[in-house]
């Protein structure tokens, strides 16, 4: 055999059990769950929304959710496990559209029979979004990891970058590392400032404009059509799952910039729309912190215009489990009423005198 055709046979061989071995170490240490749930000797590192939860709702041991926006991103498990007495994850979709929430729970019912609850965020500028709308480019989205084709996993295999966290889940257990928890998981709360000078600091009030913009026919049948696809068709194919929704309670900021821009009087009748819906599925359980005005009102609550601390997030968890803020066929239309009667009446101008 000549030496060209000697190096050929090599490096051919030499590249076949390169890829196997890269086969079997993805296969086997799987950072992003697509194979299997993680193993008790391997610690893993949670970060990568988009990538791991599609792998988390399907492998891991569970029986609660909390999912949707970056307004669940600072929940904790532990203190959800502790009041409702469930194994819950957390799975969210940092500015996520309804679709693709409720895309990942319909996953998560068809591979996990023993679900009893899922916390979700409602979050109020979503819901009139069309049914159908993803907030991401599918060109730039692994769908690889989400469909059960053995032929684009490839794009998993072989992706360097996957790779290298999978060699950092190495690490991890060589360094004795503990691995990330779901209390952790997407949190940011740690690395802001929650202050009102911060606040003031991002917020650019628009001019006023002399328009009050009313909801039309069309955007309320979108509403409908949003809100029973992406949320209600679910809760009734499961009646056996409880669902705990929430309006969340963004800042007076918020509800200025609508004021300003003549959208006040819709955004409310967006929600009005939304929660005669809501209540009418008895495994809804549907809760409203719109009227927590000390803390919407309170600028040191938040990083920015919606965002608010921890701290919120906990005593949301709490309310929840004491059945305050709760909405039902029988409240819903004083509370809707009350919420209208403050953000239309607010002296929103007070807020920026001393500015």
């Amino acid at each position: 055999m000549d030496k060209n055709k000697k190096f050929v046979i090599i490096t051919i061989s030499s590249t076949i059990v390169l890829l196997i071995l890269i086969i079997i170490f993805m296969v086997i240490i799987d950072p992003y769950f697509h194979y299997h749930k993680p193993y008790a000797w391997l610690k893993y590192n949670l970060y990568n929304q988009r990538y791991q939860n599609n792998g988390i709702i399907k492998h891991f041991d569970y029986n609660a959710i909390i999912t949707g926006t970056s307004m669940t991103e600072n929940f904790k498990t532990s203190e959800l496990n502790d009041l409702f007495n469930v194994n819950s994850v957390k799975v969210s979709f940092s500015g996520g559209s309804f679709k693709e929430i409720n895309d990942n729970l319909i996953t998560a019912t068809n591979y996990n029979k023993n679900i009893k609850m899922i916390l979700r965020s409602i979050d109020l500028y979503k819901i009139n979004e069309h049914k159908d709308t993803l907030s991401y480019e599918k060109d730039s989205y692994p769908t690889y990891l989400y469909d059960n084709n053995i032929i684009n996993d490839i794009k998993y295999i072989f992706n360097k970058d996957i790779i290298v966290d999978g060699l950092n889940d190495i690490m991890l257990t060589i360094n004795n590392r503990n691995s990330s928890n779901f209390d952790d998981y997407s949190k940011w709360y740690d690395i802001v400032t929650f202050s009102k000078e911060t606040v003031d600091s991002l917020y650019k009030r628009e001019s006023k404009q002399d328009i009050v913009n009313e909801l039309s026919t069309s955007e309320s049948q979108t509403i409908h059509d949003n809100i029973m696809q992406n949320v209600i068709t679910l809760a009734r194919e499961y009646p056996d799952i409880d669902f705990y929704l929430f309006y969340p309670p963004y800042s007076i900021y918020y509800w200025d910039n609508l004021n300003q821009q003549g959208n006040l009087k819709k955004h409310l009748d967006i929600i009005e729309e939304a929660t005669k819906l809501l209540v009418t599925c008895d495994n809804i359980h549907l809760y409203s912190f719109l009227d927590e005005y000390q803390i919407i009102t309170n600028l040191n609550n938040y990083k920015d215009v919606e965002h608010y601390s921890e701290k919120i997030n906990s005593l949301i968890l709490k309310k929840m489990q004491n059945k305050e803020n709760l909405l039902t066929k029988n409240n819903y239309e004083k509370h809707l009423n009350n919420i209208k009667k403050f953000y239309l009446n607010y002296d929103y101008d007070k807020l920026f005198k001393n500015s």
